[in-house]
């Protein structure tokens, strides 16, 4: 994992999404997880079963939020000072751009409201997650900085570094021209970034549905500059998911 801390430091249990303890305390968790399962909109999340991909979207959306949120609320907690999560809806938007980007790269103007994501200059990482086959989530970092791009495979063996590449490129292609535009800095090198796809110093998922709940667990280690992913496992991903959904019906209303 391309992370470096000289003392990793691990974040309370209030921040971290890896505790299985709830911030808002046992009994006050019973409460809400009472409350969230009554609610419609959060019992895809709640459930264990198998689902496509794109009903979790709105979910894997919202716990990015959560994310930026935390990082606004708590910035001593985010050892990547420079990073700035933008959500899925940053890269949704340039992928339903990309043939039209294709057919004339030099001249293409993306679209008008990009600035909304609030990219400044001094923002090095990008934290998002993208969709593959409408059935697979992988968490996505973008080091501007380096001109590279990262992404957290936790399904390897169903989900190859070759399947996985065709993705990535498309956006490793895209970013440079889409900033360069962006920023309307002419200098701005648009040569392809690099592209790195690990699958290594964490957990593997052995149920594809719950893919989604490690890929905001790794974006999120990789912002808070946590190496130590043991607590990332198929045993506990359930406590996981149930502390997500209580954090998210708690901090985000």
């Amino acid at each position: 994992m391309t992370v470096t801390s000289p003392t990793p430091t691990f974040t309370s249990s209030k921040f971290d999404l890896l505790s299985q303890e709830s911030h808002s305390g046992k009994s006050t968790n019973e409460v809400l997880m009472r409350d969230i399962c009554e609610i419609p909109v959060f019992q895809p999340l709640m459930k264990i079963k198998k689902r496509l991909v794109q009903k979790d979207s709105h979910h894997i959306e919202a716990s990015l939020e959560l994310l930026k949120l935390r990082k606004i609320n708590n910035p001593n907690l985010f050892l990547n000072k420079t990073a700035l999560v933008v959500g899925v809806k940053f890269l949704e938007e340039i992928y339903e751009l990309y043939v039209e980007f294709l057919g004339e790269k030099e001249g293409f103007q993306f679209r008008t409201g990009f600035d909304k994501y609030n990219i400044k200059k001094n923002i090095n990482f990008l934290y998002s997650a993208i969709a593959v086959e409408e059935k697979y989530w992988v968490g996505v970092v973008v080091n501007l900085e380096k001109r590279s791009i990262t992404t957290f495979n936790c399904a390897a063996m169903k989900f190859t570094y070759a399947s996985l590449v065709p993705y990535i490129n498309a956006y490793a292609m895209a970013l440079p021209f889409m900033f360069r535009n962006f920023f309307k800095d002419v200098s701005m090198d648009t040569s392809k970034f690099s592209i790195k796809i690990v699958s290594e110093g964490f957990p593997q998922v052995l149920k594809i549905e719950d893919n989604g709940v490690y890929a905001l667990k790794l974006i999120e280690c990789h912002a808070m500059r946590i190496v130590d992913l043991t607590k990332l496992s198929e045993e506990k991903i359930a406590s996981i998911r149930e502390k997500l959904a209580v954090d998210i019906f708690s901090e985000l209303q």
